[in-house]
């Protein structure tokens, strides 16, 4: 064991979750948010992006991933060909909640000319809608910062409804 806080009950069942895994040739992959038992229980702990790196990068069959939707999509699609499962399906991020396809949809129709560039954080909705021609994803806002700072895009303020770069919730659209 990495670490003796646990009552003997949660070293019984991080044991047992270890030998299931095992059993079924399954990666445990767990979120820095979650609780320190299920972290002691994962193969690998870290931030969502990269854990769904992890996870396509292992023999594992299945992948079990102690997160949020977001991130259990993202690692089926780095991982189309293994089995992901969400331990806690009432699992949600408010920052991708804030984002619904169906209304970026509609922006991306109404300013089909913006180069929009979307957190990894969205849904596998949003995800889909970002793949193409002048949208981009990133990891951190501190990216959107570099983007503009270094003038990859130049911002065409005339061009926008408000005479300023559009942010719509979590996908932060640049002209």
């Amino acid at each position: 064991m990495k670490n003796a806080q646990f009552t003997d009950e949660q070293l019984r069942q991080i044991e047992q979750l270890r030998s299931l895994a095992k059993q079924k040739n399954a990666v445990i992959m767990a979120h820095y948010y979650t609780r320190p038992e299920i972290q002691e229980a994962a193969d690998f702990i870290g931030d969502s992006l990269a854990l769904s790196e992890k996870a396509a990068n292992t023999d594992a069959d299945i992948i079990l991933f102690a997160g949020v939707h977001f991130m259990a999509e993202t690692a089926k699609i780095l991982s189309p060909q293994k089995k992901v499962l969400l331990p806690d399906p009432e699992a949600g991020c408010s920052l991708a909640a804030s984002c619904e396809a169906k209304a970026f949809a509609e922006f991306l129709k109404q300013y089909p000319d913006y180069t929009v560039v979307s957190y990894v954080n969205t849904s596998v909705g949003v995800k889909a809608l970002n793949s193409g021609r002048f949208r981009w994803m990133t990891e951190n806002c501190m990216s959107i910062s570099g983007i503009s700072v270094t003038g990859v895009f130049r911002l065409k303020k005339s061009a926008s409804p408000q005479n300023s770069p559009r942010v719509f919730p979590i996908c932060a659209s640049l002209l």
